[in-house]
């Protein structure tokens, strides 16, 4: 759920930027030659023009573009944090699992597989476990995720670019 809601995050703080952009360009496409236009078109132009005068100052748009960008690295932050502790959870776990069956195991295979090849066998889960695999899955995760949110994005831009040509 950590890695859906920060590749949320990621594509609302796009649109954001987006919306923020876009709005100069609005304000700007207001702003018409006055000896083109009749009198009644001169007065819809000042009431657009008045519209874009109350347009949203440059603090606003840094404010709330700041508190997304936090919350991604809030989000991003706690993500890694638990998936280092499911890491140890199941580095634990499995960690007691295989001592029981080593404790639990009969004398003669005791006696016949070297204690050497016993450690090895411990520390090379363990190593694949806390290192390797809790960082491939996150990446794996990561990457569909990131994959899924950019085509989600231009589904949703394609759809809405074909409705307003309708």
């Amino acid at each position: 759920m950590a890695f859906a809601l920060q590749e949320c995050i990621v594509v609302g703080r796009t649109w954001f930027v987006k919306m923020w952009t876009s709005s100069y360009e609005t304000s700007q496409s207001f702003m018409p030659s006055l000896t083109q236009f009749t009198f009644q078109q001169v007065h819809k132009a000042g009431h657009a023009i008045h519209a874009a005068m109350e347009e949203k100052s440059i603090g606003y748009w840094i404010g709330i573009y700041t508190i997304i960008s936090l919350m991604t690295c809030i989000v991003g932050s706690s993500r890694y944090y638990l998936v280092f502790h499911a890491s140890l959870r199941a580095s634990n776990t499995l960690f007691q699992d295989l001592t029981k069956t080593i404790l639990r195991a009969p004398l003669r295979w005791l006696d016949t597989v070297p204690m050497g090849r016993v450690l090895n066998r411990f520390s090379k889960d363990f190593e694949t476990i806390d290192s390797h695999l809790a960082n491939d899955v996150s990446n794996m995760v990561y990457n569909s995720l990131a994959l899924t949110g950019v085509v989600v994005a231009g589904y949703v831009a394609l759809n809405r670019h074909f409705c307003l040509a309708c």
